[in-house]
């Protein structure tokens, strides 16, 4: 009976020792999740489509191309790593679009266009008055899932800035 108890106390000293009832830290948010923290679901407001996968390497097709105004073409690694960059830099990012409504999704077989989507970004959380604005254009590809394949950006600013989405933005 000895040996049992004495079984029992080893076997309970080491459990309780070992860390599986620790809390684990927060970490960050993963970018690459299933979350939208750039609200990228709200382009479908009003329409009956949504993005099914919302994590930043499935939701922008492998061909993808990012453009402010006229300017120089940017591939989907170099905007994924600009949206990490600035989720890390204001987690409490807010972006909300406001696409063109009133008119049936602007559907064509398997691609869609979105012109005019107007948005405002809120650094700090939708509190106050937007710290970023403008409109862009997107087109969208279906084959197993809505992903986007364009973004043309046309931001308001001041001359000589980039856009708070723009990769070369070094802010």
């Amino acid at each position: 009976m000895a040996l049992h108890k004495s079984l029992v106390v080893l076997s309970g000293l080491l459990f309780a020792s070992c860390a599986l009832f620790t809390i684990p830290e927060s970490e960050p948010p993963d970018p690459d999740t299933d979350t939208d923290p750039f609200n990228f679901q709200y382009l479908f407001k009003g329409y009956s489509e949504r993005f099914d996968r919302l994590n930043h390497t499935d939701l922008f097709s492998d061909g993808f191309t990012y453009r402010e105004g006229i300017g120089a073409a940017q591939n989907k690694d170099h905007l994924i790593d600009r949206l990490r960059s600035q989720q890390q830099r204001f987690p409490a990012l807010f972006v909300d679009w406001f696409p063109p409504q009133g008119a049936a999704f602007p559907k064509d077989n398997d691609t869609a266009r979105l012109n005019n989507v107007k948005y405002e970004i809120y650094r700090d959380g939708k509190t106050g008055a937007p710290t970023d604005s403008g409109h862009a254009d997107f087109r969208l590809f279906y084959s197993d899932a809505w992903r986007i394949c364009f973004w043309q950006d046309f931001p308001e600013y001041p001359a000589g800035a980039l856009s708070f989405f723009n990769p070369d933005n070094n802010e």
